[in-house]
């Protein structure tokens, strides 16, 4: 189904990273791993809202060849998102609770998140990668993590199910201070890679009464 090629794909926009990034680091003990998990998490609960301009990189391995676009996304605790391109060309994607609905153009589809697991799995790692929720979800992931002063780096390998399937690694970059998520990568099984880096992030603001509708 198209909305299901467009959720998988857009998953794994908010999901990758150069296979080199953590490669020469060491994580850090599972005690101050514990510690930077209960921090990143606090922080998530805490946030109400968040919004945030991005640049989105595809690294094509096959191909010498990159493609980037731009777009901005909105958050709102529990389960509402809205990632939206806004060049090269215009795209929408709203997740509101257990509905999802996609705009391409002119055409726009809806479907309940509960008729499909992969739809409901993918939308909620979708939603809780915006804020770093995902790092205390060790049954679907192992988790490794890095302390590089000013930035944490969370390195994410899905354990089973679609999750596995879509993804080879999640790696999610936080502002060390504030403890947002200021860069997510996915690294694809194949080695595609895709670079978003999160500009202008903005938390616990007020946001437009129609931030989540499609028109």
């Amino acid at each position: 189904m198209q909305i299901l090629s467009s959720l998988r794909t857009l998953c794994c926009v908010l999901l990758l990273s150069c296979c080199a990034l953590c490669g020469a680091q060491t994580p850090v003990s599972p005690q101050r791993a514990a510690q930077m998990v209960a921090a990143i998490t606090s922080t998530a609960a805490s946030t109400r809202t968040l919004r945030a301009d991005f640049v989105q990189t595809k690294s094509l391995r096959m191909l010498n060849h990159k493609l980037t676009a731009r777009g901005r996304v909105i958050f709102a605790a529990p389960a509402r998102l809205r990632w939206e391109y806004l060049a090269p060309t215009a795209y929408v994607l709203v997740i509101d609770g257990e509905k999802v609905t996609v705009r391409s153009g002119k055409n726009k589809h809806s479907i309940d998140t509960r008729q499909s697991q992969i739809f409901a799995q993918i939308a909620q790692i979708m939603s809780e990668s915006v804020t770093g929720r995902s790092l205390a979800d060790t049954r679907r992931f192992a988790v490794r993590l890095f302390d590089e002063g000013s930035t944490w780096t969370a390195e994410l390998t899905p354990r089973n199910g679609a999750l596995k399937r879509l993804f080879a690694t999640v790696r999610l970059r936080f502002d060390a201070k504030r403890r947002v998520v200021t860069r997510v990568d996915l690294v694809e099984h194949n080695g595609d890679a895709t670079v978003i880096e999160m500009q202008g992030v903005q938390v616990n603001q007020r946001l437009d009464a129609h931030a989540f509708q499609v028109d």
